[in-house]
């Protein structure tokens, strides 16, 4: 009997990688693709299946409700059975795909063919298509191929009546940005492009040192805190020459003897080591020093705590090796102990990684992110992410704002960058000259805005080694060459490189693929783009911390020997990763459950306690910009557009 299809609505190419990024018509235009075939090679596909009951009311409690109806349905064991998928319609279309015509092989959690998970409590169904003719069975679209993407033109169809409301594609890529702004170019001053950021020399600080300035409540406290989970896809705990991580642990302890720390019981647990790799195709996994950045950070404010370092499906087989397997395996991956005792799952976890995808949310990609990070926030997790180092552009050339679409969802803790001060470096840095001096001259007004930022001693009072004045990380600086040419690129002297298509600048602004979250309209926002569609949608980061400027991270390097300055919002997430664990422990204490998804009380606390966050007032994130244009940055020309958030 032939096999009737059910065109899936918004599933092109473009649906899946491109939205607000091109107004390409077609992949072939915005890819810039001449020699497209048909694809020799084959691609691994996730089927998400619908919850069995809609998990939008139980969310939508305040936290206390909330912990209270998670903990009813765990103690009865009914959580996955009312909020995952049907076990019935799973069985049923695991069979489907294993059957004839699609004779697919389903992909388990085997290191012969990538860790994935696939289990009705996941909703998840990840499906080998070894070839485009078995593409061509599955979706009846062809699977295509040119000069390295995997690409299928049109929509996806799937076999009518097996009900899929998700999809993700393990393969991770982004079309070039096409100019989508009615605004025109402007004109940037020369300079620094932000406040506070220019101080020169050495400006990296242990992690631990950087949670004392941030009042961390249990810094240098011997007290037992809780597993930490690091999204790290691919690299895990591999080193150079030592595939399998064999020596991280003892490099990791050497790391907290040189930064002084004691008393270190925390030891690293690797899911899907396996399918690690320092090396791939002969070139260092440019994953490694975030890796070590991720690890070096929890570990020095927390050592007490045990790491889990997340693959996800990892490099061997078929597998990609991509950030969602990661995050997926994060939530479902049971946490065994080598003697065969189990942890319950990673109760905080940050992800300084991203997909590259820029999903249309109408898209069932977009529904398969989505609904991923539901799952988290039903295991009580607290998912901690980096928003990025782009700026108010996001290393996107489109001449809007953006940010990254697919970690935005209200569940998640958002982390932005700034660059905080202490009293020496502010006196250090030019920009801030003029701070300083108001400040040093008793003038309250500035007083009043050092105070709300985090000072707590009067400014002729104030230690060299205090907290002074917190800003917005960003390192752009404008100036022109000996040919006369503009030039945007880095703090002279500072010792980082700088550009619009580099880690420079905390991302922050407006995400408009979803309606403003109840906790934030309650709070009396209603966040709008500033760039030409002046669009509303969820206001991001919701908390930032240190990231680069005048303040890094002295961190581990690549390989776990030696340290170095470290920067980016990379580093901000685990440090707020770390802060929450270690609020968990103290909740444990009073016989409260870990915080999971908190975001409202975030929120609530910055009304009820204003004391509680410090604000941050001063710089911006400017970096939005189309190509071409007349600034050279990062070896591109571009035209700035000026659109971005203070």
């Amino acid at each position: 009997m032939a096999t009737t299809y059910q065109p899936i609505a918004n599933s092109t190419y473009l649906d899946y990688a491109g939205y607000r990024i091109t107004d390409a018509p077609t992949v072939e235009s915005a890819y810039g693709i001449t020699d497209g075939k048909i694809s020799p090679y084959g691609i691994n596909v996730a089927l998400v299946l619908p919850r069995v009951t809609d998990a939008a009311g139980l969310l939508a409690q305040d936290w206390g409700t909330r912990q209270q109806t998670l903990q009813e349905l765990n103690g009865k064991g009914t959580l996955w059975t009312t909020y995952g998928a049907s076990q019935a319609q799973y069985d049923a279309l695991v069979s489907a795909v294993e059957s004839a015509p699609f004779d697919l092989q389903v992909l388990h959690d085997n290191p012969d063919n990538g860790n994935y998970v696939s289990s009705a409590e996941s909703r998840t169904i990840w499906v080998h298509i070894p070839d485009a003719a078995h593409f061509q069975t599955l979706f009846d679209t062809e699977l295509m191929y040119s000069q390295g993407l995997i690409y299928w033109n049109g929509e996806l169809s799937l076999p009518s009546g097996w009900n899929v409301t998700g999809l993700w594609v393990d393969y991770e890529t982004a079309p070039n940005g096409t100019n989508l702004s009615t605004g025109s170019p402007v004109t940037l001053t020369e300079g620094a492009q932000g406040i506070g950021n220019s101080t020169t020399g050495n400006t990296a600080r242990d992690p631990q040192h950087i949670a004392d300035l941030y009042n961390f409540p249990l810094n240098g406290e011997t007290v037992q805190t809780g597993t930490i989970g690091l999204i790290e896809p691919g690299i895990g705990s591999a080193l150079k020459n030592d595939q399998p991580g064999t020596e991280f642990q003892s490099r990791l302890d050497e790391y907290l003897k040189h930064i002084k720390v004691s008393g270190g019981t925390g030891i690293v647990h690797v899911q899907g080591g396996d399918g690690q790799a320092y090396t791939i195709d002969g070139k260092v996994n440019v994953d490694a020093g975030e890796r070590s950045l991720d690890v070096g950070v929890v570990a020095a404010i927390n050592p007490k705590s045990d790491v889990w370092l997340f693959n996800g499906s990892g490099n061997n087989g078929t597998a990609y090796a991509s950030t969602y397997t990661a995050i997926q395996s994060s939530i479902w991956e049971q946490l065994a102990a080598p003697e065969g005792n189990t942890w319950s799952k990673a109760p905080v976890t940050s992800n300084s990684y991203g997909d590259s995808q820029s999903m249309a949310p109408d898209s069932p990609f977009y529904r398969a992110y989505w609904e991923l990070f539901v799952d988290a926030a039903l295991s009580n997790q607290t998912t901690v992410i980096a928003l990025g180092d782009g700026g108010s552009g996001n290393q996107t050339a489109n001449g809007l704002t953006n940010v990254e679409y697919n970690v935005t969802q209200p569940w998640n803790i958002l982390v932005g960058g700034t660059s905080l001060s202490t009293t020496e470096k502010a006196g250090e840095d030019p920009t801030l000259s003029a701070i300083v001096a108001s400040a040093t001259a008793g003038n309250l007004a500035t007083i009043w805005q050092l105070v709300a930022g985090g000072l707590t001693s009067l400014p002729t009072d104030a230690s060299d080694e205090q907290a002074f004045v917190e800003a917005v990380w960003n390192t752009y600086y404008v100036s022109t060459d000996k040919s006369g040419q503009p030039v945007i690129e880095g703090i002279p002297g500072s010792g980082y490189s700088a550009s619009y298509q580099n880690n420079s600048t905390g991302s922050g602004g407006v995400d408009p693929t979803q309606p403003v979250p109840w906790y934030q309209a309650a709070y009396g926002l209603n966040p709008t783009t500033s760039d030409s569609q002046h669009l509303v949608g969820r206001g991001v980061p919701d908390v930032s911390a240190a990231a680069g400027g005048n303040l890094t991270y002295n961190a581990p390097d690549e390989n776990m020997i030696g340290t170095g300055g470290n920067e980016g919002t990379s580093a901000a997430a685990p440090l707020w990763a770390s802060l929450i664990v270690q609020i968990d422990t103290i909740f444990q204490d009073q016989l409260l459950p870990n915080l999971g998804y908190m975001n409202d009380l975030l929120y609530a606390a910055a009304k009820i306690a204003p004391a509680a966050f410090n604000d941050v007032t001063l710089g911006n994130n400017t970096s939005s910009y189309f190509l071409p244009g007349d600034y050279l940055t990062g070896g591109q020309h571009v035209s700035p557009t000026g659109y971005g958030y203070v």
